[in-house]
């Protein structure tokens, strides 16, 4: 067997492509928060920039310095998007074929006392 035949032997099966994996949650997590560092410093230049400038952009600065945080921390949170439905919804041939709906119960009507 070469080093490019990768399935079982009298399997059918595609050999299985390792770009196609998702990244684990160490490397998820290790990029989310690298991304959360990177707008930290430009957080931290926004600050020394308002701090050091004598014009109107010291208000972009400051803005900035106000919103980062809160952009960072969801980017942070965002977990990594899967590439393929996981299969938890069922298919259309999983559920039952409908059938005419019953009539809902009728409740008995009492008739005036004399």
């Amino acid at each position: 067997m070469n080093g490019r035949d990768r399935t079982k032997r009298g399997t059918g099966s595609s050999p299985v492509r390792i770009t196609a994996l998702e990244p684990t949650a160490a490397q998820d997590a290790s990029q989310r928060m690298r991304h959360y560092l990177v707008l930290m410093g430009i957080r931290a230049v926004c600050f020394l920039g308002a701090v050091a400038v004598q014009h109107w952009t010291r208000w972009l600065l400051l803005l900035g310095a106000v919103v980062l945080p809160y952009v960072a921390v969801v980017i942070a949170n965002a977990a990594g998007v899967r590439r393929r439905d996981p299969g938890t919804l069922l298919g259309t041939a999983a559920l039952p074929a409908a059938g005419p709906t019953p009539d809902p119960p009728v409740a008995p009507t009492q008739e005036p006392r004399r």
